[in-house]
């Protein structure tokens, strides 16, 4: 995924959330016009607007920017016993898919 899918991506984020463009805005302190062009890919917002985007939706700038692909998951106000165990079955996740890949490579 290339830079040209911040739109996509920031709009999948809002509405997996449940927000409306107009209710983004005014957490991060813009119009909904604002919301709207970057959701069009007609503009791109600032460093400032793009860390307040990230931490609104508890991702990195690297997804919204389409750079990495992989969605981070806020651990935040979890034990660390419950951290432990999300960093267990997302290794045990990858282990499976890594293991599923090659089963389909090799029958290939």
């Amino acid at each position: 995924m290339e830079v040209y899918d911040f739109g996509m991506r920031l709009q999948e984020l809002r509405k997996k959330k449940g927000l409306t463009q107009r209710q983004v805005s005014k957490k991060i302190n813009l119009s909904q016009s604002v919301v709207s062009a970057y959701e069009a890919n007609l503009n791109l917002p600032s460093i400032e607007t793009l860390c307040r985007l990230a931490i609104l939706f508890s991702t990195s700038t690297d997804y919204l920017l389409g750079m990495k692909n992989e969605i981070v998951i806020s651990t935040k106000g979890l034990s660390e016993e419950q951290r432990s165990v999300i960093n267990s079955l997302a290794d045990n996740i990858s282990t499976l898919c890594n293991k599923l890949a090659e089963a389909n490579r090799t029958d290939d």
